[in-house]
């Protein structure tokens, strides 16, 4: 494994720095200084920690904040008002589009797309082609899995598995 770190300086911008590991580049974000893929696109406005890291072809844009060990990858697309925290993961193809928490260590990945308001905590899982649409609240270990559709104030705690070819529209719990 070789690690190089390249600085450059200009008097009129910030310090850049390249880092390059097992052959991919990254860079320093300059709004937080955490580590950005070269491939990846992450606007000036976006927060990335210090010791949050976006890597892949990932896209996040907006109002959003990567904190902690929080990790976007892959072809990931976030932007809204979004807030990652601790070691949440957003992976795949996820699009988070609205106004967004994910912490803990719960994992956005797949093909699934938040709209909306959602909470994502704890260990809890969206991923498959799960759509969330109005309010969502998944916790603990609660997963959504598969072509899962939800429209409403749905709240999910504890060992809540939803998946298949599910469809939960009004506003309700579910707890196990």
């Amino acid at each position: 494994m070789e690690r190089r770190v390249h600085r450059s300086t200009s008097s009129n911008v910030l310090p850049v720095i390249t880092l390059q590991r097992d052959c991919a580049l990254f860079r320093v974000h300059p709004n937080g200084g955490g580590i950005v893929a070269a491939g990846a696109r992450v606007g000036p406005e976006v927060y990335v920690g210090p010791e949050a890291v976006v890597t892949g072809s990932a896209r996040v844009r907006g109002d959003v904040r990567i904190e902690d060990q929080a990790l976007v990858g892959d072809r990931a697309d976030i932007y809204g008002k979004v807030r990652l925290s601790g070691q949440a993961r957003i992976t795949g193809h996820a699009k988070l589009r609205g106004d967004v928490e994910v912490s803990g260590e719960a994992l956005v990945t797949d093909w699934a797309d938040i709209l909306g308001r959602a909470r994502v905590r704890g260990w809890a899982k969206v991923m498959g082609h799960a759509r969330v649409r109005g309010y969502l609240v998944a916790a603990h270990h609660a997963v959504l899995d598969g072509n899962v559709v939800t429209d409403g104030a749905v709240s999910l705690d504890y060992f809540v598995h939803v998946s298949g070819e599910t469809h939960l529209y009004g506003n309700f719990r579910l707890t196990a």
